[in-house]
């Protein structure tokens, strides 16, 4: 298992200038809204699917991994290029890999974090 996550954090993926400008315009978009779109408020009750707004809390498993991925891809193309927003992007990932395969429960501090990581993202991507 760990030599095929290995293969494919390998993968270089090549994009022509036009290609990147895009890829940059919609990750931008797709980056604001996991920063603004998401809701930050914890329910008062545990979060459970077919709840109102399920997929829209960030202090969801799924929002962390979106950022992480997000994160991953943009480094792969090559649009993280500020020495500022790599260290951000470095400590967000080694964050995500502290708590991966966890069952605790998501806390402000942790989206904080993410807001963080975002808002650096979205000043590299503007």
């Amino acid at each position: 298992m760990e030599e095929k996550l290995k293969q494919y954090q390998d993968i270089k993926i090549k994009l022509s200038p036009e290609e990147l400008l895009a890829k940059k315009k919609e990750y931008l978009e797709f980056i604001r809204g996991l920063r603004f779109d998401y809701i930050e408020e914890f329910p008062l009750e545990r979060l459970l699917p077919g709840m109102p707004n399920y997929h829209k809390y960030k202090c969801r498993t799924n929002f962390f991994n979106g950022v992480f991925t997000t994160i991953e891809y943009l480094k792969r193309i090559k649009l993280i290029n500020s020495s500022e927003t790599k260290e951000e992007c470095e400590e967000f990932l080694k964050f995500c890999d502290t708590i991966r395969g966890t069952k605790r429960f998501y806390t402000q501090v942790d989206i904080d974090k993410a807001n963080k990581v975002l808002d650096v993202l979205i000043k590299e991507l503007s």
